[in-house]
């Protein structure tokens, strides 16, 4: 992370302060890290190979039908 965010602070053209803030976002989405710094309680997601969790609405998250299908 420390090494994106240099690269936008580094950035000499808006091009690359853009083509680096697109790589900084893309890395935060790809590694979910957004989900341990805020909630939304109506948004919930998981990678294909979560299998059996429960979306209940965000009133309340269960886990212990949930497994990973890893191969």
């Amino acid at each position: 992370m420390d090494v994106l965010l240099d690269r936008m602070k580094e950035a000499a053209t808006e091009e690359t302060f853009q083509q680096a803030g697109h790589d900084f976002q893309r890395y935060v989405a790809e590694n979910m890290m957004l989900t341990s710094i805020a909630s939304v309680p109506f948004l919930q997601a998981a990678r294909t190979y979560v299998k059996g969790y429960e979306h209940l609405h965000g009133y309340k998250i269960r886990f212990e039908t949930t497994w990973l299908e890893k191969p």
